[in-house]
């Protein structure tokens, strides 16, 4: 078997895996943690249900349950896009950049406002019209 092949059969391919893995390695929270959940085998909880799956998984975990269903295309493009995200430096840019910080003030309520009613009353500029200003 393939290293790659015995890691995959390592991982846990359930949330209910993941967390029989916690409870056996005595990483499962107490039980004033948990909170009840409505678990489905197949590892989906109906929509809305406001149910959580006990023990939360982190997000290691959730990615290591995501990469199994990956195709090897989509790993390699999955690899690709993670190299990229450290080595692009328009990437990291934005990655690093500050928040926005700067308050809203009386000045751009307006101005939004202003916008807001031109779009309400139809005076706006298709793009098409704005490019060919430009052409």
């Amino acid at each position: 078997m393939d290293p790659e092949s015995t890691l995959l059969s390592t991982l846990p391919s359930t949330p209910q895996a993941v967390w029989e893995d916690r409870v056996r390695s005595s990483e499962a929270p107490s039980l004033a943690q948990q909170t009840p959940c409505v678990f489905d085998p197949d590892g989906e909880l109906p929509p809305d249900s406001g149910a959580t799956v006990p023990g939360t998984m982190t997000a290691k975990e959730q990615l290591l349950q995501r990469v199994q269903t990956l195709t090897e295309d989509e790993a390699a493009e999955t690899l690709r896009l993670l190299d990229q995200r450290t080595e692009d430096p328009v990437i990291a840019a934005f990655r690093d950049a500050p928040l926005d910080d700067e308050p809203w003030t009386e000045e751009d309520e307006q101005a939004a406002a202003e916008g807001r009613a031109d779009l309400a009353a139809g005076r706006t500029v298709s793009l098409e019209e704005a490019m060919r200003e430009f052409e």
